[in-house]
């Protein structure tokens, strides 16, 4: 309302534009909006588009404008898990690009059978920051970084491992997590991730499995130099996983 605009006023102070209401797209940023009046009710409408979802909001009333619906037209899907008859799809939520490990992951547990995208899903769970995962057995083993508690530049607080026990996988399961001594993750292949064929920075491609979990080759630097270590995550109690290194 320009008619709102005093010229004895800084530019902080004005009072020229009114906010009648706000719409919130919760699934990914939003790419483009379209405004349009229906043609069956005659209502002002909002399509709101992101990578993922379609979401519609009746906007006829400014100053409280309805959801009315928010549909998943793509999912960003990551990888695919099986364990015996059912299919684990692991689908990124939220972050952009490259960056989706910023957000969270939804695990969602289908039948394996033809027409899996369509599937029900008879279990879900999320876990957040999720950068690899690995199928361990029953499990479903997903390393991520750490929150960062301390404010202290340059922390190293080693490598998160979330363990998700799927024996039923109509009924997931968090065993535990542990904190690894490593800034270093097992590199999982996805796909195109990251700068060509190239793995990030941090993930480890000498790593394998035995019978009882999951080693690693990993360096760790410091002021003093770098020390290669091999790092074993002892699985065989999930709900008590054992870490031991020792510099080879």
């Amino acid at each position: 309302d320009l008619n709102a605009y005093d010229p004895t006023k800084t530019n902080l102070d004005q009072n020229v534009l009114k906010n009648h209401g706000t719409v919130l797209h919760e699934a990914g940023h939003v790419r483009r909006s379209i405004i349009f009046t229906h043609p069956a009710t005659s209502r002002r409408m909002m399509v709101n588009l992101s990578d993922t979802h379609v979401g519609i909001v009746d906007i006829d009333a400014l100053d409280g404008p309805v959801d009315q619906s928010v549909i998943e037209v793509a999912p960003n899907h990551q990888r695919l898990y099986r364990f015996g008859d059912y299919m684990v799809d692991e689908v990124g939520l939220s972050g952009e690009g490259s960056y989706y490990f910023q957000g969270t992951s939804e695990f969602r547990v289908k039948r394996a059978a033809p027409g899996l995208d369509e599937g029900e899903v008879v279990a879900k769970f999320n876990v957040s920051r999720v950068q690899q995962v690995v199928q361990f057995k029953d499990l479903l083993v997903m390393f991520r970084q750490p929150i960062d508690t301390t404010n202290a530049p340059y922390a190293n607080l080693g490598v998160e491992a979330v363990v998700m026990d799927l024996s039923d996988p109509t009924n997931p399961v968090q065993r535990s997590s542990v904190r690894l001594p490593t800034s270093y993750m097992p590199y999982v292949w996805y796909g195109c991730i990251g700068w060509g064929w190239w793995p990030y920075y941090g993930y480890g491609g000498s790593w394998a499995q035995t019978d009882k979990g999951l080693g690693m080759l990993s360096w760790n630097y410091d002021q003093g130099g770098a020390e290669q270590k091999l790092l074993f995550l002892d699985l065989s109690d999930a709900a008590n996983p054992v870490v031991s290194s020792r510099a080879v």
